[in-house]
């Protein structure tokens, strides 16, 4: 068993999951701190985590108010690292608890490393363009969004210990509270996405996405001016910078325009498929990005609307049923696993996408088309 202790927080219990799972794969033992009720605390503990319960938060305070009971817990236990799931309310407690413990905090990390050297964690900067690393040598405050980690199966259940310390109100009362008329889902353990965009033109037809996303069993989701500027879906199911990100089996973009600030919310999808009017829009759409670093030139993507390897996977790859010919449509699914495109003489060092052309614009075409790539994934040998 591992030496190394990963303290995890969140201020929803769904969360501790994700974040036990990802203390465990960074090769820690996790440390659940926790602020609620203790049938939370337990359900947490099945999870594999021995939980530091520090009571409920008491009438009239504020969750923020945790921090104190916290840093008594996190100076007690000496973990190597702080992992917590991305929420306003936890990047209040990060950032106090931060000042507290003299330690760093990295917010929005998409990838996270741990070992003797120090915690290191990227995360992204100028808008998406590029990628952030950051060293940090003992301990620090990392906080992750949804999907970041797989969930594993726990090796055991963990225990519910009461902490010795526990929660104070702080200065700021509580007077009351409104819930939020919006709806929340966690897009970030969703298998299908079906992403729309500004392409899709009117509110009729988001209603047949929705349908069709329901019929495939995905999740829907939308750019960011769909949800801030049309206002027609909630915030929370918006992919990109401020947004969510999502890792899923199969990504489905219709009407996405594919714009930098979108793309780093999906580009670690299995499988993409873009779909809209022309064949440029489609392959512009969710076309692989490189990010760089800053400080470093941004790496120009190339285009591959002349590739002939494009060409040929279309006309004998795995999508062969569908023909090229006709009026309608375009979808190109990129990104493509390396074993997928074996039928094509595909080598490592090609590239992983793949276009074609629909004869019809129908959601059951598209529908198809998502079936069949589930099949693969399911089917590829040694898959990631």
């Amino acid at each position: 068993m591992s030496d190394k202790t990963i303290a995890v927080f969140a201020d929803t219990a769904e969360a501790y999951e994700e974040l036990c799972s990802g203390a465990r794969a960074l090769g820690g033992r996790p440390v659940a701190l926790w602020a609620g009720d203790e049938a939370d605390a337990q359900r947490i503990a099945a999870w594999g985590a021995r939980v530091m319960h520090v009571g409920a938060v008491p009438e009239g305070a504020l969750y923020e108010d945790c921090v104190p009971a916290f840093q008594e817990v996190v100076q007690a236990e000496q973990p190597t690292l702080i992992l917590a799931r991305m929420s306003k309310r936890t990047q209040c407690v990060a950032g106090r608890l931060a000042v507290r413990l003299g330690v760093p905090v990295v917010t929005d990390a998409s990838r996270v490393k741990l070992d003797d050297e120090g915690v290191e964690a990227a995360h992204m900067a100028y808008g998406g363009a590029a990628e952030r690393v950051e060293h940090a040598r003992g301990m620090a405050i990392v906080l992750v969004g949804s999907g970041v980690f797989e969930i594993d199966e726990a090796p055991a259940a963990g225990t519910v210990e009461r902490a010795a310390a526990s929660i104070e109100p702080g200065p700021i009362k509580l007077v009351g509270r409104q819930e939020k008329q919006e709806e929340v889902v966690d897009l970030g353990s969703a298998k299908v996405v079906v992403c729309v965009g500004r392409g899709i033109q009117n509110k009729q037809n988001l209603g047949k996405a929705q349908e069709y996303a329901a019929r495939i069993g995905g999740e829907t989701a939308c750019t960011r001016p769909i949800a801030e500027g049309e206002g027609w879906m909630a915030h929370s199911r918006y992919l990109g910078v401020s947004g969510a990100v999502v890792k899923p089996d199969v990504y489905i973009g219709l009407g996405v325009s594919g714009q930098v600030q979108h793309t780093v919310g999906m580009a670690e999808s299995q499988f993409v498929v873009a779909v809209n009017r022309t064949e440029r829009s489609a392959h512009e759409a969710l076309r692989p990005r490189p990010r760089s670093r800053p400080g470093e030139s941004a790496p120009r993507a190339r285009s591959s609307l002349n590739d002939p390897l494009a060409s040929h996977c279309s006309e004998s790859g795995p999508l062969s049923s569908f023909s090229r010919d006709g009026r309608g449509l375009n979808v190109i699914a990129i990104r493509f696993p390396v074993w997928l495109l074996a039928s094509c003489e595909a080598t490592e060092s090609r590239p992983r996408r793949l276009r074609i052309r629909l004869p019809c614009a129908t959601f059951d075409t598209c529908a198809q088309l998502c079936r069949e790539s589930r099949q693969w994934l399911s089917r590829a040998p040694g898959r990631v």
